[in-house]
């Protein structure tokens, strides 16, 4: 009996001294600090590859599956598109899909790109993206 509150006594003040000696401030630093997936600048080609996933999901998603069904290519008869299929559409039904053309990928993005292929000299690379501009505008 008195090994035992012996041993207990010494893995308590173990415990103890263990947790004080392992209290400092291990999580800083320059690596530590940054957050790899919240970028605060992007190049313009970074930028230009999201540009393109943005409006492939847009223009291949949502979108063009309901209009599709509405010009007869095939029949919504599954899940939420049976009342898309009769019309039946919901004031917010596009809202996600249309709100994605301005913010991140869209056209915010598109204008900065042109804005640097402009500053640059790279008229090639903003005349390409001033054409994706006009596709995008020209579907919404």
């Amino acid at each position: 009996m008195h090994t035992w509150k012996t041993t207990t006594r010494a893995l308590c003040a173990l415990a103890l001294a263990g947790s004080l000696a392992a209290c400092g401030d291990f999580l800083t630093g320059t690596d530590l600090d940054t957050d790899p997936n919240r970028p605060t600048n992007a190049s313009r080609d970074q930028l230009f590859v999201a540009m393109q996933a943005k409006q492939q999901a847009f223009h291949e998603g949502h979108v063009a599956r309901v209009v599709t069904m509405w010009v007869q290519q095939f029949a919504g008869t599954d899940r939420q598109y049976i009342p898309l299929d009769q019309y039946d559409v919901a004031e917010g039904e596009f809202n996600p899909q249309f709100s994605g053309l301005y913010t991140g990928g869209g056209l915010v993005d598109m204008r900065r790109i042109v804005a640097t292929a402009e500053a640059d000299g790279d008229r090639r690379y903003a005349g390409i993206v001033k054409v994706w501009e006009a596709f995008t505008i020209g579907m919404a």
